[in-house]
């Protein structure tokens, strides 16, 4: 059996799976908030699993953010933040498993699953409540020395650097979590969308809302939205100058906006070294279901 773990800041999901990766159990439950809580939850489930299906299974964990080595470092997710988490894990279990980043999760298990000839590079996004990016070449999943590779949404938006991009859609510059100012995360996931709301509304509004008022032809968000798909579209033109994948996949609640993607690619064309580029943009085919599927995916290859 493999064992796979979504860890969020409020909630985790919890997955069995076959030797064929069929879901054959799946839970959600709400996420402590002391490290030892987690370290206790985590065991029992896998303890419990054990003994229910007669054999210790493989396990794989997602989670946001990265580690040095030896402590995880994840600001959303406080039970785990500068914590020895995997080494602690693994005391108590008493078996390999791996850990990493939320999106590589997401990313792998996407990647897997696609049609070859699409798949020899692959960028997978996710536009949640932050921004996600991982690698994925020949297959196998690129993490670098800290687990950060993937993680452009901490890079400047590329728009900032033009001034007219920037004077034309009246662009403003927005203060990231992370301490520093205009990073992609900040305008193009579900907080980033609200943000722009705000600052051209001066509204409080939720991605949900704004995107239906768009849908209805509202003209103050279809300013946001246009917005929104112009800086969606400079950042991941960025992508396909540095690696030049072959499919671009998204996932997160912006990702089921069928109407992006059309929008996006006539847009990314403005910000590509070539013009008309043939990679393939796609919605996930797992949904929300990605994260475990991977986390459980990547445990299995141990």
């Amino acid at each position: 059996m493999h064992y796979g773990f979504d860890i969020g800041g409020t909630k985790i999901s919890f997955a069995v799976f076959d030797q064929q990766f069929h879901q054959i159990a799946y839970q959600r439950l709400a996420t402590p908030s002391r490290f030892s809580d987690l370290l206790d939850l985590i065991e029992g489930l896998v303890n419990q699993h054990d003994s229910q299906y007669g054999q210790r299974g493989t396990i794989g964990i997602g989670a946001p953010g990265c580690t040095d080595g030896e402590h995880w470092y994840a600001a959303n997710a406080p039970a785990v933040n500068q914590q020895p988490f995997k080494q602690q894990l693994q005391l108590r279990i008493k078996r390999p498993l791996v850990v990493t980043n939320d999106a590589n999760c997401f990313g792998i298990a996407e990647a897997v699953a696609i049609a070859p000839e699409h798949n020899k590079t692959i960028f997978a996004v996710i536009l949640g409540t932050g921004v996600g990016g991982s690698l994925i070449v020949n297959g196998h999943l690129i993490e670098g020395k800290h687990g950060l590779t993937g993680e452009w949404g901490h890079q400047p938006l590329p728009l900032l650097g033009c001034s007219a991009a920037v004077k034309q859609l009246n662009l403003p510059e927005l203060n990231c979590n992370c301490g520093r100012i205009g990073c992609i995360d900040t305008y193009i996931s579900g907080t980033g969308l609200q943000n722009l709301a705000s600052f051209f509304t001066g509204q409080t509004l939720s991605a949900e809302a704004v995107v239906a008022a768009w849908q209805q032809g509202d003209s103050a968000a279809t300013q946001v939205v246009e917005c929104y798909i112009e800086c969606l579209a400079a950042s991941l033109a960025m992508i396909i100058n540095f690696i030049d994948p072959d499919t671009i996949i998204l996932g997160g609640g912006l990702s089921q906006v069928a109407e992006f993607y059309p929008a996006v690619i006539a847009n990314w064309q403005k910000y590509t070294l070539i013009s008309n580029p043939s990679t393939q943009l796609q919605a996930s085919q797992f949904g929300a279901d990605s994260g475990v599927r991977g986390a459980a995916y990547l445990g299995s290859r141990l």
